[in-house]
């Protein structure tokens, strides 16, 4: 089974919809500058969906080190991580978000079903606030939202891939049955023969061509059992006698 957990899996459009209009929500109820889903693609983070009315350092596509953003320090521990005025925190103040003004973050872990981590949902602000538990309370029902997404992608995923499976051990079966060099039929449980294959289908004084088609067909006499032949030329013998006798045999 492939590993659809990768970072060029693609999101579909209706998804990336739905994740726009998460963001507007979180910023509509926290009045925040910004609400962000970022990529990962160790190391480095994809701005890969902003709410409609962001502007500044965040525009979708753009890609940075996640070293380089306050995103990172999620990445790098797998859990929350807030702060209420990241210039005067020792490890953030080099950040690309707090040389461009931003400083209060809060941020959360998105992970694909397995646990693997599919990126960040955080929120950034230019003024110094503290997160509340209401906040951090709807940032954790969108991470839910969002990672029953990615689930849902990976399970269409994995259907797909079984479906073409599927397809091609089928097609591989009906080849096989088509190409074997004795006749080999279908019958319904009340005897009517429902699909014959090419070695099957050989129709003496006829050659149109039906194969693919619905034909209908009536045993009238079986008239021998596979043998094996010691020579090419005994076969052909054989077959010769097997068709004068079936001319006589339908006359």
């Amino acid at each position: 089974m492939t590993d659809h957990e990768r970072y060029d899996t693609k999101i579909p459009l209706e998804t990336q919809k739905k994740w726009k209009n998460i963001l507007d929500l979180i910023v509509k109820n926290y009045d925040s500058f910004d609400a962000v889903i970022t990529r990962y693609n160790e190391p480095f983070l994809e701005i890969f969906k902003t709410n409609n009315s962001a502007k500044g350092l965040f525009k979708e596509g753009s890609i940075f080190k996640a070293s380089e953003l306050i995103c990172g320090q999620v990445i790098e521990t797998l859990d929350v991580f807030k702060s209420s005025n990241a210039s005067e925190h020792e490890l953030l103040k080099n950040c690309k978000e707090v040389q461009s003004g931003y400083i209060t973050y809060l941020g959360l872990p998105l992970k694909w079903p397995s646990g693997k981590i599919f990126g960040t949902l955080s929120i950034h602000d230019k003024e110094n606030r503290n997160s509340t538990k209401e906040i951090h309370r709807i940032l954790e029902e969108m991470k839910v939202l969002i990672e029953a997404h990615l689930e849902i992608i990976i399970k269409d995923k994995k259907i797909q891939e079984n479906e073409a499976l599927f397809k091609g051990k089928e097609k591989k079966y009906e080849n096989l049955i088509n190409e074997a060099p004795i006749g080999i039929f279908e019958t319904t449980t009340d005897g009517r023969i429902i699909s014959i294959n090419k070695s099957m289908a050989y129709i003496l004084d006829f050659d149109g061509d039906i194969y693919g088609k619905r034909v209908c067909v009536d045993i009238i006499e079986f008239i021998r059992d596979e043998e094996n032949f010691a020579s090419k030329e005994e076969l052909i013998t054989q077959m010769q006698q097997d068709i004068l006798y079936t001319r006589n045999l339908l006359c």
